[in-house]
């Protein structure tokens, strides 16, 4: 909702508009039209009475769409009664009176107002930095609205209240931050910076009143130094595989795994070291850019409605060939033409980076397949496949000794990791963690480095279950689930925590 600051009784008004609203609505519900678009199909309408026009909302909108089915949707304007006193009187040439209700939003409580609403807009973004938060949640409800924050993977409700009124005066506050029009109809997405961090805005419609959006804020580390590939948490064999595979003149190298589990990061590391060992060109494709680093060039992906300013990932690493580089980061591998062109540059002496979305590494090549790229073409110039998870930590403040009713779930040779056969940790949930039982979170890892013998074996069909037998058998290949149970052995996570985000392996050698 925005507040205007323009004086109706100076405003130009068509008396078509005027008449869009019928006399004794306008008288009833102090709103005054001022404009309407004949585009969108929007009409403005100003009022003294806030809480009064959003708790009726829907009522009105059907009575005006009743009358003139062109109305899509209606755009509210806060003033004072003064204002719109003033403005009644010189569009309909008549008095409108108020008692003292009317005068709630003077000149100097709507200042208040304003200020407060700017003031919980601030207090909403410095309390999910504070608490570390991944991201910002805030969402609609019938009769008020909910503020979350995503902390270590874990939902934690903020000790923010707003009414409907501030919940839609602070979405516009960050729509104009990050240089947005206050527009509830459609998605909108963004960007702003806010205490040293990036701040990527996402809004979508809620509900039918066409007042209220469902928001989410990513907080994105900004300043913050991109660890080195060393620093990222994983165990010195990893650390080793990764350096190996970057270190290799050309060929696909893929992160995979759901969103949020920290594939960014982990790019960024890889990019970093490469950048810095000051032998390479490196051109990024990105959606969106989360992290700049000097001295690369990072381009963002850009979707259009005009075909001449659209810059997709196919179209972006086919002109990237072109900036002499020798490393390329494709953000993601979303189609098959986007992957086709990712081995013809590989082909081409370029070492080729993406993140693919897929449950896990040996999945890779069936999610390829169905989108119509070629798995033989692929597998013969493919250097790396990772898939990556992250795992919360226990509180160490209320972590304690169980016997998980999870036990049921893991196979023998799996008990063996617990103590005793049976036990294991977790944290019941304090202040210290929010009560979520978590600070902090791990990634854990599974690379499988190919050669020749493994290009051969994943250019022929072959099922889920003979790929992992086949790479446990020939490289020793350690699963996310094989490493996340080496964190349960020594107490970090709990057996929870690692069974809603790795699934328990199947027992190979019991099915052969």
């Amino acid at each position: 909702m925005e507040v205007l600051d323009k004086n109706l009784n100076r405003m130009p008004i068509a008396p078509e508009v005027l008449a869009m609203v019928p006399i004794e609505i306008v008288r009833s519900k102090y709103v005054l039209p001022m404009d309407f678009n004949t585009q969108t199909g929007v009409l403005s309408l100003a009022t003294c009475r806030v809480k009064d026009v959003v708790k009726d909302f829907s009522l009105l909108q059907r009575r005006l769409k009743m009358k003139h089915p062109e109305i899509q949707s209606l755009q509210i304007y806060q003033v004072d009664f003064k204002n719109f006193q003033d403005g009644y009187g010189e569009h309909f040439n008549e008095h409108i009176s108020g008692n003292m209700n009317d005068l709630q939003l003077d000149e100097n409580e709507r200042e208040k107002l304003i200020n407060e609403q700017t003031r919980k807009a601030d207090e909403i973004l410095d309390q999910a930095i504070e608490l570390h938060a991944s991201d910002i949640h805030i969402t609609p409800m019938p009769n008020g609205t909910s503020i979350e924050y995503r902390v270590d993977g874990k939902l934690v409700e903020a000790d923010i209240n707003l009414t409907i009124e501030d919940e839609i005066m602070i979405c516009n506050i960050y729509k104009r931050t990050a240089q947005l029009e206050p527009v509830n109809l459609v998605p909108q997405d963004g960007r702003f910076s806010y205490r040293g961090k990036d701040i990527r805005f996402s809004s979508s419609p809620y509900g039918s009143s066409g007042m209220r959006n469902k928001v989410v804020m990513r907080i994105i580390g900004g300043a913050e130094k991109i660890p080195t590939i060393d620093k990222l948490g994983f165990g010195e064999e990893e650390t080793e595989q990764l350096r190996r595979l970057i270190s290799k003149p050309n060929g696909i190298i893929l992160v995979c795994g759901p969103t949020g589990e920290g594939k960014s990061t982990t790019l960024y590391s890889m990019l970093n070291e490469l950048n810095k060992s000051g032998e390479n060109i490196i051109f990024t494709l990105e959606d969106p850019i989360e992290k700049y680093i000097d001295g690369i060039a990072q381009c963002q992906v850009r979707y259009a409605e005009n075909e001449a300013t659209r810059l997709t990932f196919e179209k972006g690493l086919k002109s990237a060939l072109r900036q002499d580089p020798d490393v390329i980061q494709v953000g993601e591998i979303r189609d098959g033409e986007t992957a086709i062109t990712s081995v013809q540059a590989s082909q081409t002496g370029h070492l080729i980076l993406s993140t693919l979305h897929v449950r896990n590494s040996i999945s890779v090549f069936r999610r390829l397949k169905d989108m119509g790229a070629s798995v033989n073409s692929f597998s013969e110039q493919i250097v790396g496949v990772c898939s990556q998870r992250l795992l919360g930590l226990n509180c160490p403040h209320c972590k304690e000794r169980v016997i998980s009713p999870l036990n049921k779930r893991l196979r023998p040779q799996d008990l063996e990791f617990l103590e005793d056969g049976k036990y294991s940790y977790q944290s019941k949930g304090c202040t210290q963690c929010h009560n979520t039982g978590i600070i902090g979170r791990r990634p854990v890892i599974e690379i499988i480095e190919f050669n020749n013998t493994l290009r051969d074996f994943f250019c022929e069909q072959h099922g889920l279950v003979e790929i992992e037998a086949f790479l446990r058998k020939t490289v020793n290949f350690k699963s996310l689930y094989d490493k996340g149970l080496k964190l349960v052995q020594k107490g970090d996570v709990s057996l929870k925590e690692l069974l809603s985000v790795t699934e328990p392996d199947e027992d190979i050698e019991g099915q052969q």
